[in-house]
């Protein structure tokens, strides 16, 4: 009944119904062509962009001696100035450049050579002018990741090398970048032309893996098979070798706002979540804990810390963004914070086991006092 109702002649209220429904179903029909015509256009494009973009990547290489070097780098703030170099041996600068249809990354490696002991006196120099975001070993580097602000469309390293007596100071730009999916050690073999130093080994300790839902997941696997550590996350992340077989997992949730976790692979050890890692220097950490700044072994269990620190800090968000600077190198922390209410920034240098030292000295000398009194009874 319902499909002889538009085709048999029952009145003219039926034949204007007819012809009513019929026009919707041209209308419709032309609109859908339209829309499946624009769809198919739209996805020959973006797959003869993708094509293009993937297939027109190139790479520039250019080796400039350091007679050029002050030109180059002129309007580079980060990049150090000629005279700041020291007495070097040897110094070589490259640009490596990557262009596509979308876009481009420029990055500047410099890498100076010195005599063993200038070299020890620039290595000082060197890892005492920049903020830190984070450290990892690479290529017989020990690299900084130095804050730009702007980080990781503007990142600058610097590295040193024991080994060689070599400085190596990389900076790299690429305003499309918004993360980086991968260790610093490929990012700079990657991205940043270091593979012209020679070949990278990949590190197999761990694997990161990214599903359907965008979904990254970090795993480290012990030598049988077990898991020893497992996170998965769908904001930044990165992984980084601080030690031999020791990796510093950085998960960015926020802006400058980050938690670490230490996973040692060959003790088959997992730290604490560190929430805005203030620093860390070999197996300790400096990290913010309600009013204070807490000083502790890095795998530590112990209710007992190393040492807290408790000052006038200014009253921020959280106490770690009251602190402007903080770096340890040894036995020392260097810290630069805002204090009171008129957020006053104060410098200072503390001896993070001064206390404990004295302490025991203090036990020592009554120890040899009750020796020299003590009288063997008859």
């Amino acid at each position: 009944m319902f499909k002889n109702i538009y085709t048999t002649r029952m009145s003219d209220d039926g034949e204007m119904l007819k012809r009513r429904f019929e026009s919707i179903i041209r209308k419709t029909g032309t609109k859908t062509r339209v829309l499946i015509a624009v769809f198919v256009a739209l996805l020959i494009l973006a797959v003869t962009v993708l094509a293009v973009n993937i297939l027109s990547k190139t790479e520039f290489v250019t080796v400039y001696n350091m007679d050029n070097y002050a030109e180059i780098v002129k309007n580079n703030s980060y990049m150090p100035k000629i005279e700041a170099l020291g007495n070097y041996e040897n110094a070589e600068l490259r640009y490596f450049r990557y262009n596509w249809v979308l876009g481009s990354a420029d990055t500047y490696t410099l890498i100076v050579k010195y005599a063993p002991e200038e070299y020890k006196k620039e290595k000082l120099e060197t890892n005492s002018e920049h903020n830190s975001l984070a450290y990892f070993k690479f290529d017989g580097f020990n690299f900084r990741v130095v804050d730009t602000n702007y980080h990781p469309k503007c990142q600058f390293y610097t590295g040193t090398s024991d080994l060689t007596n070599e400085i190596a100071y990389i900076f790299y730009y690429d305003d499309e970048i918004d993360y980086i999916d991968v260790s610093y050690q490929e990012f700079l073999l990657r991205e940043c032309g270091w593979e012209m130093r020679g070949k990278f080994n990949r590190n197999d300790a761990y694997e990161i893996l990214i599903n359907e839902d965008g979904m990254y997941k970090i795993t480290f696997i012990k030598d049988n098979g077990d898991i020893l550590y497992n996170q998965s996350v769908d904001y930044r992340h990165e992984v980084t070798e601080v030690e031999e077989k020791i990796y510093n997992v950085c998960f960015w949730s926020g802006t400058n706002t980050r938690y670490n976790v230490f996973v040692d692979t060959k003790e088959e050890r997992v730290s604490q979540e560190y929430f805005n890692l203030l620093c860390y220097d070999g197996e300790i950490v400096v990290y913010c804990e309600d009013d204070a700044i807490v000083i502790d072994h890095m795998f530590g269990t112990d209710k007992l810390c190393i040492a807290r620190i408790k000052r006038d800090f200014s009253n921020t968000v959280h106490l770690s963004t009251a602190i402007t600077h903080a770096e340890l190198n040894g036995d020392i922390l260097t810290l630069r914070y805002l204090t009171g209410e008129n957020f006053e920034e104060v410098y200072e240098e503390i001896d993070i086991f001064k206390g404990l030292k004295d302490s025991m000295n203090t036990v020592l000398q009554r120890r040899k006092l009750c020796l020299k009194t003590y009288t063997q009874p008859a």
